[in-house]
């Protein structure tokens, strides 16, 4: 389980052979685990799971705790005795549902539909809504008088639920098989509605289309007529131009006489053409109108071609509805050869159950007297043990109130006699008392004072011990920065920070250069003072490698070179210590 309700984390729970009922204090989530293998079971009721709605079943959140988005409930149940219809040993069943409200099943890893599950437990005795878990209410309605109740509980034992969740399962399916044939002759109906309509519209396409050709042909005949009329009207205008071109040519000592008439003829020329292009912009018009009606008409085509494709369509439709009707009719006849069969076996078991019943009302009744006969005698008896103790711790109470009443008497007598003796102590010790009060006010008083002074000392004191703290937690302080300094300056000395690549190299591998000595700060030993003058004075001096002698210097530098450990100096001891050198004296002061 994982958040499921009041179980946040993940929590496995095992209910091996032998364990049959959990128990615990009230609020320790004993209901919510009822609930959890209901519900991975298959409950759809949220009411029964104590939910206002299915999504309430996920954990809600608590104080430092989140609520998470989903949750889930894994129940792994062992078939051993095969007793379920399925080939696994082990069996998982699983359920998940969302903050969405999406739910999800699974049947060993695998999702599946709640209908898989239902069947799968179905006349097992385990199921969301059978007697195989039970909680404190179940126990109410198992005893209870009503007929309904003692009806589901005998019939889960009889084995008689599997059949009649089958007969509801058929007749369900019938009702729906119904339904669809009732689906069926309106989609037919429909469908030939619609074919009608295809009909008209490919009548009205036809004519369109015979409509279209005429047009066709008629628009052809008048162009053709048109430009013989243009070209007849044409010929003789050009014949005459050609001929006043003549003239002019011929006779151009004529031409200041027809001058007038040429400019008459351009003039009916200029309107000749005019009109002309008139005619010209008329025929455009025409053979655009042309074109448009052609691209309307392959329009008009290929409408045509998709409403024949639709009828063809529509066509195998109705084909494939007519055999589904045929598959449903055969169905139906199917479903009722098997209630016909279902039907003796029901009924046996009702016959069954009935006799069964009517032998369980009578034991019922014997049941009931015999009940009703022992809780009389048992009140009878009851009633008369009441009254003996009654009758007895009456007599004992009085027996002991009389003991206790003459004890009393006694002892009264006796503090009488103490009280006068007493009295007279008092009034003795009285005068006493007067006289040790006046001592203990003066020591009362001293003792005040001498508290006041302790007080202010103690004040002292803490201020004292507030100062010594703040001065223990500065120094703490200096301390472990000190300490934080040193380790640095040692984690540094120890990696040679600063030293050139192929110093540390020789540094890290001493094996491979046994002739060096070391570095030449290694050498020197100084003070703490002058620590520092010598780094001063020495420089890069103090990364330089000392080796024993010149040899030995040698052989380092060639076996960095061959490693390729990088950049050195080597200094040998033994021809650096045969130089003399001569420095001058440092003056007196």
């Amino acid at each position: 389980m994982h958040g499921f309700k009041s179980f946040a984390n993940k929590e496995v729970m095992k209910l091996g052979q032998g364990i049959t009922t959990v128990v615990g204090p009230n609020g320790c989530g004993k209901t919510n685990i009822v609930d959890a293998i209901r519900w991975v079971l298959g409950e759809q009721k949220y009411s029964i799971l104590r939910s206002g709605k299915m999504e309430d079943v996920i954990f809600n959140g608590a104080e430092g705790t989140k609520p998470l988005g989903v949750c889930e409930v894994a129940m792994t149940v062992h078939n051993n005795a095969g007793k379920l219809p399925i080939e696994f040993n082990d069996i998982e069943i699983a359920r998940r549902v969302y903050r969405s409200g999406e739910s999800e099943y699974y049947l060993n890893k695998t999702q599946c539909r709640l209908k898989d599950i239902m069947d799968l437990f179905v006349d097992t005795g385990m199921g969301a809504d059978a007697y195989s878990v039970i909680e404190l209410k179940m126990i109410e309605q198992i005893l209870s008088e009503t007929a309904d109740d003692r009806r589901k509980m005998f019939e889960e034992a009889a084995g008689i639920h599997k059949y009649r969740s089958q007969r509801k399962s058929t007749i369900r399916r019938f009702d729906i098989t119904h339904t669809d044939l009732e689906r069926v002759q309106d989609i037919i109906a429909e469908v030939d509605q619609k074919v009608h309509h295809l009909e008209l519209q490919l009548k009205r396409f036809k004519r369109h289309a015979t409509l279209t050709e005429n047009l066709q042909v008629r628009d052809k005949e008048l162009a053709f007529l048109q430009i013989h009329r243009f070209k007849s009207i044409i010929a003789p205008l050009e014949a005459r131009i050609q001929e006043y071109r003549h003239i002019r040519e011929t006779k151009s000592s004529e031409s200041s006489v027809h001058e007038k008439k040429l400019d008459q003829f351009r003039e009916t020329y200029k309107s000749q053409e005019l009109e002309l292009n008139e005619l010209q912009k008329i025929i455009n018009g025409m053979n655009e109108e042309r074109e448009s009606l052609r691209n309307k008409i392959l329009i008009c085509t290929e409408k045509g071609r998709g409403a024949l494709l639709t009828v063809d369509r529509l066509e195998r439709e109705k084909s494939n509805n007519f055999q589904k009707i045929e598959n449903l009719k055969q169905l139906k006849l199917d479903f009722d050869k098997e209630i016909d069969e279902l039907e003796p076996a029901i009924n046996e078991y009702l016959n069954k159950f009935k006799s069964q019943k009517k032998e369980y009302v009578i034991k019922e009744k014997e049941y009931q007297q015999n009940v009703h006969l022992l809780d009389k005698a048992q009140n009878e008896r009851w009633e008369l043990q009441r009254k003996i103790a009654e009758n007895r711790s009456l007599y004992e109470r009085t027996d002991a109130t009389i003991a206790d009443k003459g004890l009393l008497v006694s002892e009264l007598k006796d503090r009488i006699q103490l009280h006068h003796e007493d009295k007279k102590n008092i009034q003795a010790d009285q005068s006493h008392l007067e006289i040790e009060k006046v001592k203990a006010d003066k020591n009362f008083r001293k003792r005040k004072d001498k508290l006041q002074k302790i007080k202010t000392t103690l004040e002292d004191l803490k201020n004292d011990s507030t100062s010594v703290a703040k001065e223990k937690y500065s120094i703490t302080a200096l301390i472990q920065s000190l300490s934080r300094q040193r380790d640095f300056y040692k984690e540094l000395v120890e990696s040679r920070e600063g030293f050139p690549e192929g110093t540390r190299y020789v540094l890290e591998n001493p094996k491979k250069f046994p002739g060096v000595l070391g570095t030449i700060a290694d050498m020197f030993q100084v003070d703490e003072h002058y620590r520092d003058a010598l780094e001063s004075g020495l420089g890069d001096l103090s990364h330089c490698l000392i080796a024993k002698d010149r040899e030995s210097a040698l052989y380092a530098l060639e076996t960095a070179n061959k490693n390729e450990a990088g950049d050195l100096t080597i200094i040998p001891l033994k021809e650096a210590a045969a130089l003399k050198t001569s420095l001058n004296k440092l003056p007196i002061a």
